[in-house]
């Protein structure tokens, strides 16, 4: 058995068991799943371009730590506004 389908698994097995019966976990895990899927493609993208986190920071006006910071879906700021900022800093 493959580590992702016992992630899946266990997501499942968790999700239905503690979520899905009420609606404002739902939406916290919602926003949560987001969150994460961003982060991974800002990541890919800035390594795809051979950018470090310095880099995009120079290009979006974030820090350095705010980037790792949203790439780590662990950015307490605006997300909004951060990933305004960034997809900004990509079309430069």
């Amino acid at each position: 058995m493959s580590s992702k389908k016992i992630v899946t698994d266990a997501y499942r097995w968790s999700y239905d068991r503690y979520v899905k019966d009420d609606p404002e976990l739902v939406e916290f895990a919602k926003d949560i799943r987001v969150k994460a899927e961003l982060a991974q493609q800002i990541y890919d993208i800035r390594n795809k371009l051979h950018m470090t986190r310095d880099d995009l920071a120079g290009f979006s006006g974030l820090t350095p730590e705010s980037i790792e910071n949203i790439e780590e879906s662990d950015y307490d700021g605006d997300w909004e506004q951060a990933i305004a900022l960034i997809n900004k800093a990509f079309r430069v």
